[in-house]
């Protein structure tokens, strides 16, 4: 089903698409390629919506949390807003602490996209970046795909560019698995699929080293409270006020890993992330308070969800000891993220 979410400034329309199952129930919205809600049900039967939103397209437009959007061209950090690629220096919107984060001055969370295909269990947006948009080379062509299966959803991106550019695209969704208006995650257990993270300084900029977890409050391999670790002394933890760093999956690059496994005890939902990205950004929503009313009238408050984001490593075109995030003219961009619900 497909609705109208209201207009962008420049007039053009924005859609609210319903997507369902037997199973589960999502919305999406074309502004952003948003993940607007996804509905499941809890141990007693009821049905729950387990991600964070707005009611509102203006509300979306105001907010800076990138609450559920597709982010991009390049999400997370690039320090001093440049890199270089084939010899040539590219200088970025400097909108964090004089590095770029997220895309730049407008990135895709912040765009209306054209809805490609819609069926009653998926959507496909999609979105063409101009030669030179935030000064990124290359056009690049990019379709987002959600998909409802009978364990849970998809996501699946397909991209391509005119010219050699960096590229590397996450979902922002804040889960809660309680219901997205319960407040804290804090008792909600963590398990990371990880042996290593990426060090980051006060600016969420790495230096370029992969430390082990192990003996650090960053050890996650076995199933953790998340409010165990996240008012740690620890620098990593401190410095953001939570949890707001790159794990590096274990596994094969460009396969299907398992990320993370979220749990609640209250609810009984267990949520497991697999993804082909090499990374997992997790941020336990540290800067939510003052949010505008969202859903239903809800005031979020810090920690009111937790953003789960596969994806490349942050800065990862200054590092070359970091996977890489180049795609090549005539090459293809293809990932998947599989969230996958279980009810105890």
């Amino acid at each position: 089903m497909i609705t109208n979410f209201g207009f962008m400034p420049d007039g053009k329309e924005v859609f609210l698409v319903e997507i369902k199952n037997e199973h589960f129930k999502a919305k999406l919205i074309s502004y952003g390629a948003i993940l607007n809600s996804f509905e499941t049900v809890d141990n007693k039967g009821n049905k729950l919506d387990i991600v964070l939103g707005f009611d509102t397209l203006e509300d979306y437009i105001l907010q800076d949390k990138c609450f559920g959007c597709i982010v991009g061209r390049c999400t997370n950090r690039i320090s001093n807003a440049s890199f270089k690629l084939n010899g040539e220096t590219y200088h970025l919107y400097k909108n964090n602490a004089g590095n770029s984060s997220h895309g730049g001055k407008v990135g895709f969370g912040k765009k209306a996209w054209d809805i490609k295909e819609h069926t009653e269990d998926s959507v496909t947006f999609h979105i063409t970046s101009p030669d030179m948009e935030e000064n990124y080379p290359g056009e690049l062509s990019l379709d987002v795909k959600y998909s409802l299966t009978s364990t849970g959803l998809k996501l699946e991106y397909l991209g391509y560019t005119s010219k050699d550019t960096i590229v590397n695209i996450t979902n922002h969704a804040y889960f809660n698995l309680n219901g997205h208006a319960a407040g804290t995650i804090e008792k909600h257990l963590l398990t990371i699929n990880a042996d290593n993270f990426v060090w980051a300084n006060e600016k969420t900029i790495p230096d370029g080293r992969i430390l082990p977890v192990a003996n650090t409050p960053m050890d996650f391999r076995e199933a953790t409270e998340i409010g165990k670790n996240v008012n740690s002394d620890y620098d990593q933890i401190k410095w953001a006020k939570g949890l707001d760093r790159n794990w590096c999956i274990n596994g094969n690059l460009h396969e299907l890993n398992k990320a993370c496994v979220l749990e609640s005890k209250e609810s009984g939902i267990k949520l497991t992330i697999s993804t082909s990205q090499p990374g997992l950004q997790v941020y336990t929503g540290n800067y939510l308070s003052g949010s505008r009313p969202a859903k239903e009238n809800v005031n979020y408050i810090d920690r009111a969800g937790v953003a789960l984001e596969c994806q490349g490593y942050p800065d990862a075109i200054n590092h070359e000891n970091f996977p890489s995030v180049v795609l090549r003219a005539g090459e293809e961009y293809r990932e998947e993220t599989v969230y996958e619900v279980e009810v105890k």
